[in-house]
């Protein structure tokens, strides 16, 4: 079961036909939310980010896109999918109802959430640099839709050549992020991660982590420009999102990491979740 624009229905094909073509387009925003049997993971976080990016779209908000009324979509959605009380990973899409145009520029929108049943785990994987495209560094590569086509060439290069994932560069040639998520790096006693200006997604589990870290005495923290040679300087690397979950690097090249930090820090995250 699905739910499109505030009514369910069985499959995408169940739409009204009218409304269909609206999926031809790119969504304006795609936001990734996890449930677990106390409710929305972080779901205050998950409503503001995804409204400012609404409104950095430019379109009309309607004025019942409260946080009350996503929860209870959300709620709504999970419990005839049979999953309340269980793990399941929520995708709300936004899409214009039109295209800009002269007489129109601001357009009207509407969302589309789909839900399935979801284990947050731990996964090891191999990795390469991807390199026919660079993501471009600043704030509009923030946002989660912007390089999403970026991130699907890079998985089909990664997977076509036996690798688990990629790690995309910049054009300044420097580390952003991975097709799996965010990208971190452990080096003697410093975790470091790509800072927001790198072009990296801004994602509420990236800030949620960054947070916990920085309560951790055993480890000092950097979010800054990270060259890619750092990569062979690493002690251990791993990635974070909710839909990919928690991803040790296990090899980058002839560069084998450990992962005893990294698993440990996993441990913490999880008892978040």
């Amino acid at each position: 079961m699905i739910n499109f624009d505030g009514s369910h229905y069985d499959s995408l094909g169940k739409v009204p036909e009218k409304n269909l073509s609206i999926f031809s387009g790119i969504p304006l925003h795609t936001e990734i939310l996890m449930c677990s049997k106390v409710g929305i993971l972080f779901w205050e976080d998950h409503y503001f980010m995804l409204m400012a990016t609404l409104r950095k779209s430019r379109v009309n908000i309607p004025m019942n896109y409260t946080m009350e009324y996503f929860q209870e979509q959300i709620n709504e959605l999970t419990k005839i999918n049979a999953e309340k009380g269980s793990t399941s990973l929520v995708s709300i899409q936004f899409y214009r109802t039109s295209s800009p145009n002269l007489s129109q520029p601001i357009t009207d929108i509407c969302f589309f959430i789909k839900t399935k049943p979801h284990v947050f785990e731990k996964h090891n994987m191999t990795v390469e640099l991807y390199k026919d495209y660079y993501i471009n560094p600043g704030e509009y590569s923030n946002l989660y839709q912007t390089n999403f086509a970026l991130r699907d060439l890079a998985k089909v290069f990664a997977y076509e050549n036996q690798f688990g994932g990629c790690l995309l560069l910049n054009q300044e040639k420097s580390l952003v992020e991975s097709t799996h998520g965010t990208l971190f790096l452990i080096s003697a006693g410093t975790i470091k991660t790509p800072d927001l200006s790198s072009g990296t997604v801004n994602t509420v589990l990236r800030s949620k982590f960054i947070d916990q870290i920085k309560l951790e005495k055993s480890l000092q923290f950097e979010e800054t420009n990270i060259a890619s040679f750092s990569l062979q300087k690493a002690d251990e690397i791993f990635t974070l999102s909710l839909s990919s979950g928690f991803n040790n690097i296990r090899q980058f090249r002839k560069k084998v990491y450990e992962t005893e930090r990294s698993n440990a820090l996993f441990d913490l995250l999880k008892k978040q979740l």
